[in-house]
């Protein structure tokens, strides 16, 4: 683990689904202090539920998630957020007719009461972070670019103190070089002391700037390691070119996650 060895967040044996439809089958990860890790795989594989069961957007049937080291497991979305964990959803979901600097004020909604000049600070911060959102601050959210939708998206994950960030897709519909732009940011927030679990189906950018990552095939992770033994891997290769192999076995350079069951 690169950084400080404090795990800022934990999943074990995560086991959720919709209706009579399991989606994750006893998943563990776990994401420490100022690292960044990434979840990849194909289409289907159960990224998203596995976000959106952490943030507390679909329920548990089994297993325990952990902040910081303390058990959060059936908490709501909104005291998970209290907590410093947030959840940049997929697509982005802004409030379209609202400006950019409103929307990024509405990302601080629970803090103004209790520490209004921190919320000024981080207001800031965001707009150091992301430049152009300072220069459309005054523009409606919905007549930004796909990319500076992305930015807004993240910099209103960061206006409600987050200490973990859960990033869903955030390159989907962008054009590559944004794209990087994009990645080289995520790759900052390492440096303010932030953590990061990103989904992602762009393989190749997503290991280019974090620390590990886990690969999730049919609700199971089936192989974990760093940056640079994922990218070496012949699994991730075929994952990433969409041609996965029936049996989830060919790995090459790194052993099966020894915590995870095997397919």
């Amino acid at each position: 683990m690169s950084g400080d060895t404090l795990c800022a967040l934990e999943a074990q044996d995560i086991e959720a689904g919709y209706g009579g439809i399991v989606a994750l089958h006893g998943v563990s990860l776990h994401v420490g202090a100022r690292e960044i890790v990434t979840v990849i795989g194909p289409n289907g594989a159960g990224k998203t539920t596995l976000l959106r069961a952490i943030s507390g957007l679909v329920p548990l049937r089994r297993g325990r998630v952990s902040l910081d080291g303390s058990d959060v497991t059936g908490q709501s979305t909104e005291a998970l957020v209290r907590r410093g964990l947030v959840h940049v959803p997929e697509r982005r979901q802004l409030f379209a007719d609202l400006t950019v600097e409103e929307n990024l004020r509405l990302g601080a909604y629970t803090r103004y009461r209790h520490e209004p000049e921190a919320v000024e600070r981080d207001f800031e911060r965001v707009l150091e972070l992301f430049p152009i959102l300072r220069e459309r601050r005054r523009q409606r959210a919905g007549t930004l670019s796909g990319g500076e939708q992305q930015m807004l998206a993240i910099g209103r994950g960061l206006m409600s103190s987050a200490r973990v960030l859960l990033l869903d897709e955030p390159s989907l519909g962008l054009a590559p070089l944004i794209t990087r732009q994009i990645f080289d940011t995520i790759a900052q927030l390492r440096g303010q002391g932030i953590a990061v679990l990103l989904v992602e189906q762009n393989a190749r950018q997503a290991l280019r700037v974090v620390d590990r990552g886990y690969v999730l095939i049919n609700g199971r992770i089936v192989l974990s390691g760093t940056a640079e033994e994922l990218m070496a891997s012949r699994l991730v290769q075929q994952v990433y070119l969409g041609a996965l192999p029936e049996s989830g076995r060919e790995l090459e350079g790194v052993a099966p996650d020894p915590e995870q069951p095997e397919m």
